[in-house]
């Protein structure tokens, strides 16, 4: 599923973990608390034109987005109301002395980031010695040392690097070299006439941070046009997001001694050490990147790599330093690219670095104070069910022979589940937190988030338990080289869960969730590991083109859907995550129909058990967008819009027809045979 909505680089949005109704009212005939407000409904809309509009059209009508959000919903309101519990609990801790060493660290990180005099009064000393020392730059060699040691430190700048289970032997770990290295969100930025706006905004960022770095004004703007031209190059050997969807394509396996030869023109050796990486192999995910890579470290001037690994260091830091740089980052990152009218208050801005950055201390003091255990045991029984419900669906599977179901099967039995929060704790065993440095605190929970990744790699052997997400996450997550399905405490809330919710909703909500997840290990991409997490062709040939035309029928469903009235929704971009909303919907609806309450038949408030279940998701997906973060999120994110993770499975599920009572004429209406159904 994975949400992300944070404004912030490599930090995962953020959610406390107390379970919240925006309905209070108890229900007399059952005694739950009723989840489902029909005052947000739009009643004058048919269900069957348009259900995503009906559940949610009073609400979207009704409801202003914030205008320091980009995007707001039900899910995006839980998220922020449980921030201001993050903020109180951070506030007890940064006002007090607390004997638990966790909840120090938090509450001396939050002191650090509120004391805005202290970082006013530091201006940019904190990174004017990472300044100085790219200055000295002398030579290539020299420029490839701080390219890696900038990573070390969680800066990277002119590619990405991972520790992450080998694709073809999913129990040992290796390091992946990834493309990177643009300041735009993805490669058509660079390119496409639309983005010109953009692309001069961000010439216009970059030299402001470079005057703001000690650059003179008169060389800024030529320097940030040299830093365009230098990245629009990286961009033109980069791939588009939905190339980076081709996992043997991104997969590219190198013994370290054959580097130099096959990939020339950089200090291999010299690199991996400054990575700290002593393996003997390594991937590279996109070589041709790296190829133009190894051109540009000899073609590009040395002061435009220096120039522009100063603006790459500004622009990573630019939210822990003063205000100058801070704003500058976020008129451009957020109110340019996505259309925030006003940045986040400090406190919230805090709150969520500290996520980012501190997941375990903070999602440990967290778990302690407010996350109950009864939603555990009740997530440990839906998740039970909705796999019992997706074996039995495959078994029933009228395309797939026995032999393909017979793995799937196999695979789906060795799922693990990781639900709420991690067994151990990470213990940021030697990072020191000052109240009074916030710059200094961040860089120094990216150093130790790096080494800790590289410890990781040394010890070599896959952990399937260990932890994506942080705990507080409002997020979900499979993970196809460890068959694992990440359910963080975040997103055991309302609106996807409630210990005191009925079937209906907690099945249409976080059970379809689960679904989901279980689905995305069956999708066009997690179909390709077997049960074990490596990349494996396990399906015989008849099954996987059966499967293919299915997948083709939802990228051409979704290519129709249109945005803005100019864009409309990548179908191939968003392929996996569709087929996990089809499957999702199907499997969780199953597992709901075992219950008493669906047995039963009893309306509450007027509606029938399986209409309040597709009530219920469609609220999860209640939210609207600002114009301009819709054109980068259709741009660069593999979900659709949620008004079209709605429409599009439900006008294609027959217990929805049947539910609903769709008839021909209605908007939704396809005819039986055209209905699209995977798992």
């Amino acid at each position: 599923m994975k949400y992300r909505t944070s404004r912030f680089p490599a930090i995962i949005s953020a959610a406390a973990l107390l379970l919240i109704s925006s309905c209070k009212h108890a229900s007399e005939q059952t005694g739950f608390k009723e989840y489902l407000d029909s005052a947000n409904f739009d009643k004058s809309v048919v269900p069957g034109d348009d259900f995503f509009t009906y559940a949610n059209g009073t609400w979207l009508k009704n409801h202003a987005m914030p205008a320091s959000e980009v995007w707001w919903g039900d899910a995006k309101i839980s998220e922020d109301d449980n921030f201001k519990k993050i903020k109180a609990m951070l506030e007890e801790a940064a006002s007090g002395s607390p004997s638990d060493r966790m909840e120090k660290m938090v509450g001396d990180m939050y002191k650090s980031g509120l004391d805005t005099a202290a970082i006013e009064k530091l201006g940019i000393d904190p990174v004017k010695g990472d300044m100085a020392r790219i200055d000295g730059i002398k030579n290539t060699d020299e420029l490839l040392k701080e390219i890696a040691f900038d990573q070390t430190r969680g800066l990277g700048n002119s590619f990405g690097f991972g520790v992450a289970p080998d694709l073809k032997n999913s129990a040992k770990l290796i390091g992946n070299l990834m493309q990177g290295g643009l300041g735009l969100p993805e490669k058509s930025y660079y390119f496409d006439p639309n983005s010109k706006k953009i692309r001069d905004a961000y010439q216009q960022y970059v030299a402001k941070l470079l005057v703001f770095g000690g650059t003179a004004k008169s060389d800024a703007g030529k320097a940030a046009l040299a830093i365009l031209s230098f990245e629009t190059e990286l961009a033109k050997a980069s791939r588009s997001p939905v190339e980076l969807r081709d996992i043997d394509a991104n997969y590219h396996r190198y013994s370290v001694k054959d580097l130099p030869a096959t990939i020339p023109g950089i200090n291999w050796p010299a690199l991996l050490n400054g990575l700290k990486m002593n393996s003997d192999s390594v991937v590279i995910t996109q070589p041709d990147y790296f190829k133009a890579l190894a051109v540009q470290l000899n073609k590009t001037s040395l002061d435009t790599w220096k120039n522009y690994l100063k603006f790459h260091l500004l622009d990573a830091t630019a939210i822990f330093l003063n205000k100058d740089l801070a704003f500058a980052h976020y008129e451009f990152a957020d109110k340019t690219l996505n259309g925030q009218q006003v940045p986040l208050e400090r406190w919230d801005q805090v709150s969520r670095v500290i996520d980012g950055l501190m997941g375990d201390p903070l999602g440990y003091v967290y778990v302690h104070k407010y996350f109950p255990p009864a939603a555990k045991a009740r997530m440990d029984t839906l998740v039970r069910n909705v796999e019992a419900a997706f074996e039995e669906r495959i078994k029933n599977l009228q395309w797939m022979g026995d032999t393909t179901k017979q793995k799937a099967i196999a695979k789906l039995h060795t799922v693990v589940s990781k639900i709420a929060y991690p067994d151990k704790w990470k213990q940021y065993e030697g990072v020191n937190i000052d109240p009074a440095k916030y710059c200094a605190n961040a860089l120094a929970c990216k150093a130790y988030l790096y080494q800790e990744m590289m410890d990781y790699l040394k010890a070599g052997k896959t952990d399937r338990k260990r932890w994506g997400m942080t705990p507080p996450t409002v997020n979900a997550e499979e993970d196809p080289s460890l068959n694992t399905i990440e359910f963080p405490a975040g997103i055991l809330q309302y609106p996807f869960f409630a210990v005191d919710a009925d079937d209906a909703v907690n099945y249409g909500g976080i059970g379809l969730v689960i679904g989901h997840e279980l689905t995305h290990g069956f999708d066009d991409q997690g179909r390709q590991f077997d049960s074990q997490g490596n990349r494996k062709d396990w399906w015989t040939a008849a099954d996987a083109a059966r499967f293919k035309v299915k997948a083709d029928q939802i990228v051409k469903l979704y290519d129709g859907y249109k945005i803005l009235d100019s864009l409309h929704v990548n179908g191939s971009l968003t392929q996996g995550e569709n087929i996990a909303d089809f499957g999702g919907l199907a499997i969780s609806f199953d597992a709901f129909k075992k219950t008493a309450e669906y047995k039963a038949g009893k309306k509450i408030n007027g509606f029938t058990p399986a209409q309040r279940y597709f009530l219920s998701f469609a609220q999860c997906r209640r939210r609207k967008m600002t114009d301009d973060y819709l054109k980068t999120f259709i741009k660069t994110d593999p979900h659709a819009p949620s008004w079209y993770r709605i429409n599009g499975p439900y006008s294609n599920f027959n217990a929805f027809y049947e539910a609903y009572g769709l008839k021909p004429g209605q908007k939704m209406y396809r005819p039986e045979a055209d209905r699209i159904s995977i798992w």
